[in-house]
């Protein structure tokens, strides 16, 4: 499987959201190359939704796309913890919102094991910019 991310979010929290996910996403799917998973899923789609005030035109939602073989999830993040946040505040909020995404996969029946490899990958993740603080 692989990690998929972007986001709607607002223009100032834009190029802070940018680095942050782009850190995340790399170092997630580095962890994911060395993962056996029996989910019959290619893509991991993410979305985060950081937005001053919430929107009808930007809900949360989480779907199956099962011919393209991908899982999509849109998932908030609150926008002024976003913008307060330090660079890795930034990157715990949006491993968070990852691991709400894992714990929604059981919905479309991914098993408890293979959320329990995506939860250590992200802990793992974490765990990894916290200390290096190079990206």
């Amino acid at each position: 499987m692989h990690l998929w991310m972007s986001g709607e979010v607002q223009a100032d929290v834009g190029d802070a959201h940018r680095l942050a996910r782009k850190a995340v996403e790399h170092a997630v799917n580095e962890r994911l190359k060395n993962c056996s998973l029996s989910v019959d899923f290619d893509e991991w789609a993410f979305i985060s939704i950081i937005r001053q005030q919430d929107h009808p035109d930007y809900p949360e939602f989480k779907k199956k796309h099962a011919k393209r073989k991908v899982l999509e999830f849109r998932l908030k993040i609150p926008h002024q913890d976003f913008l307060n946040a330090s660079e890795i505040g930034r990157v715990e909020l949006l491993v968070s919102a990852l691991k709400r995404s894992v714990n929604l996969l059981a919905e479309f029946r991914v098993s408890s094991e293979d959320q329990t490899k995506l939860l250590a990958a992200l802990d793992d993740t974490y765990r990894q910019l916290a200390a290096s603080r190079n990206w």
